[in-house]
């Protein structure tokens, strides 16, 4: 090789390690090319957990399939549809969207059964998730709160349910008006709504879930904030929390279906059961099967 070929290659080499560092460095920091736009931008990160596990995450735009507990790095920012599937499972679908040096957390997605057939039970079971630990009385509650309720000329047909920050829920079964109240000051109770059917308090998030005839709504008593979850023309009777907290099983007319409370526009809802008039509905503390009465028969379902 002669010196002149030894300088050409030389020169060669400097130029391509001048080039290609900082591509190196762009990319172990994370940076990628969007096609869709043609620029370099910063990636985002996706991070799925599925009850149960080992279930198939499909992105649809990257057609790229991977298997859960999941975490995906490097996604250009964008807009993603996620599909989540298991065989005897009902397919779950989502749309997320990426945005640079954030993580999208999926956690925990809940798989339900898409086919499950009744068995003929004798009696609801020990197991079963029951609000006895939060039900409370009147005589229970301060003078002072007692005082305050005295005032609202309420009914005699009373739920008093409290959780563990000296909140307490009071829904008048006669009116259906139900008010929030604190047994810790001076503050009388607060009329959350009107037409309450059912509540239930999540303690762990300290959430309450309540339904009208026609909603589903969460009083997040951290943020002092409702959001509604449900609401729609057909006539609901029974909602409660499944276990995770993260769905909420629900009965109308003559379906027992379950929707999940993550924010979304469309969010997942699925029919667990169709029956006659499925009522008295409770959940094992595993939130993997139901226990209701239909035709005055008690029946039991694997949900998951």
């Amino acid at each position: 090789m002669t010196k002149r070929n030894r300088q050409i290659y030389l020169i060669i080499l400097v130029l391509i390690t001048v080039v290609s560092l900082p591509l190196v460095l762009l990319y172990s920091s994370g940076y990628r090319v969007n096609w869709q736009t043609y620029k370099l931008e910063l990636t985002g990160t996706l991070l799925a957990q599925t009850l149960p596990k080992t279930a198939q995450l499909n992105i649809q735009e990257l057609n790229r399939t991977v298997t859960t507990p999941a975490l995906i790095n490097n996604l250009t920012p964008g807009n993603y549809h996620v599909t989540i599937s298991k065989t005897n499972y009902a397919n779950w679908t989502t749309a997320i969207v990426i945005k640079p040096q954030q993580t999208v957390n999926l956690n925990t997605v809940l798989l339900f059964f898409n086919q499950s057939t009744p068995q003929l039970i004798t009696h609801y079971p020990n197991d079963i998730v029951t609000d006895n630990k939060n039900i409370t009385t009147i005589a229970n509650l301060s003078n002072q709160l007692q005082y305050q309720l005295a005032q609202l000329n309420l009914s005699d047909n009373l739920t008093i349910l409290n959780n563990h920050a000296d909140l307490f829920t009071i829904l008048d079964k006669t009116t259906g008006n139900l008010y929030l109240g604190i047994d810790v000051n001076n503050s009388p109770p607060i009329k959350l709504d009107a037409k309450v059917i059912q509540a239930q308090w999540d303690n762990q998030n300290n959430q309450l879930l309540y339904a009208s005839p026609y909603e589903l709504k969460i009083y997040d008593a951290t943020a002092k904030t409702v959001r509604v979850i449900l609401r729609q023309s057909k006539p609901l009777t029974e909602a409660l929390w499944h276990p995770l907290n993260t769905n909420i099983v629900y009965v109308e007319n003559n379906q027992i279906k379950v929707i999940e409370t993550r924010a979304s526009d469309q969010p997942n809802i699925f029919t667990l059961y169709y029956g006659t008039k499925p009522n008295n509905v409770k959940i094992n503390k595993k939130g993997d099967a139901l226990y209701f009465t239909d035709s005055d028969k008690i029946l039991t379902l694997q949900i998951m």
